[in-house]
């Protein structure tokens, strides 16, 4: 064979190679993206394939309902595992960049490492409308209703460190733009990663106060705070001890952090009233941390015994206190007064009064009352709901409510509610 063949031969089969190679890495390309068809023939390399396929992969089967999104994102292998009390909270052009509780809140799809949530979308808009409008989006892990935490301290935060009864802060990734098939929002896979600091949640912990004085019979200390959402609730009333001069409260998965909290000497049945606060009074709050315990500890609440004033004490009123509003003229039949204040849980709708035989004089039975005991009047026309607006007329109107003022304790007396009578219907000058 001569010189001339050889080369022409090698160059065929060099040809050859070429062609099976180029063939080759693009049917590979081309089976790596036939879910996406991102590449065409001339462009199908694998780099490119690479490139024009990320976050187009076939949608995993995730549930799905007419006429709603369902957005979802897979965790990378790398990603923290998410306690119980935080979820994975997406905003973006989407959703207005709503944050908050306001922005969706991811659940885990059972087995999978895919978070997903299933929302409403304006009947006018459609997912490819969405995505046509290149619209991106930001993903943070947050805390969600499990904390415990009021609805102000959930959802999505855009903050860098942590911070109490704020957002968990975890590294979120940088805006980026989803992908749609059909009515599913693939927002790709991201990775999740703590960062120093990030809090824990205690299986429980036990705050203890002791008092200067054994608190009375009948009456309970409360630690209403930023843990609970400063209620005062079965979660919050404190424990005596048998002397009644050291009290404890025992709370179940509570973050650490530092709170902020007072202290509230209440009646046992319920009626508590801020005036009683001897610590931790008007803004000046209590503060106490539970940073680097152990699952089960104890927690001074401060360093020195807590003061209450006896004098709340010997003010009350301790069981069927009967409250009178006496009106300048009589009310027409069908109206009705109603109460409600701290002595009734500010409830019109179980604070109505009972008229004398001229509808002049009004009263109501309560179970306990005390002195500065806060309330509002409320008049009810014929025909209207009893509760708070809706056309029925205050008395006490916003902040400046009106105050018990109690000469003596006892049981069953008689109180005048108001020093002055009230006058219906409220004049123009009013």
């Amino acid at each position: 064979m001569n010189k001339t063949l050889r080369l022409a031969l090698a160059l065929v089969l060099a040809l050859v190679m070429v062609f099976a190679l180029t063939a080759c890495a693009q049917h590979e390309c081309e089976s790596k993206c036939e879910e996406c068809g991102k590449c065409t023939d001339a462009e199908c390399t694998e780099k490119v394939c690479a490139e024009k396929c990320e976050g187009h992969q076939a949608s995993p089967d995730v549930p799905t309902e007419e006429g709603k999104f369902t957005w979802f994102l897979t965790l990378s292998e790398e990603s923290l595992e998410i306690p119980a009390h935080a979820s994975i909270f997406v905003t973006g052009g989407a959703t207005n960049w709503a944050t908050g509780v306001g922005a969706i809140e991811l659940r885990p799809l059972e087995g999978t490492n895919i978070w997903y949530a299933i929302s409403d979308y304006d009947p006018e808009d459609t997912p490819e409308g969405i995505v046509a409008q290149k619209f991106e989006y930001g993903a943070v892990l947050g805390y969600n209703a499990a904390s415990g935490l009021g609805a102000d301290a959930q959802g999505l935060k855009w903050i860098d460190s942590f911070k109490s009864n704020e957002c968990l802060a975890f590294a979120y990734p940088t805006n980026a733009a989803f992908t749609v098939d059909g009515n599913k929002i693939n927002l790709g896979t991201h990775t999740f990663a703590t960062v120093p600091g990030a809090p824990v949640v205690l299986e429980k912990v036990t705050f203890q106060v002791e008092l200067t004085e054994a608190l009375p019979e009948g009456w309970v200390v409360v630690m209403p705070g930023s843990y609970a959402e400063w209620a005062k609730s079965d979660k919050t009333i404190m424990t005596p001890s048998a002397d009644r001069k050291t009290w404890t409260l025992t709370v179940e998965g509570i973050l650490e952090g530092s709170y902020e909290y007072k202290l509230v000497a209440a009646k046992a049945d319920g009626n508590m009233n801020w005036a009683n606060t001897t610590v931790g009074a008007g803004d000046a709050n209590e503060t106490v941390s539970i940073n680097g315990l152990d699952n089960n500890g104890t927690v001074p609440l401060r360093g020195e015994p807590a003061t209450f004033d006896a004098a709340i004490f010997a003010a009350a009123v301790a069981t069927n206190s009967t409250l009178t509003v006496t009106f300048s003229a009589p009310l027409a039949e069908g109206v009705q007064v109603a109460i409600p204040g701290a002595f009734n849980g500010w409830s019109p709708e179980t604070a109505l009064m009972t008229p004398n035989a001229d509808r002049t004089v009004w009263s109501i039975t309560v179970a306990s009352a005390a002195d500065g005991d806060e309330f509002k009047v409320i008049v009810i026309p014929q025909g209207n709901t009893v509760g708070w607006g809706g056309g029925n007329t205050e008395y006490g109107d916003g902040a400046n409510n009106f105050k018990l003022t109690l000469a003596e304790g006892g049981d069953g007396l008689t109180i005048a509610a108001l020093a002055e009578p009230l006058v219906y219907p409220v004049s123009a000058a009013e």
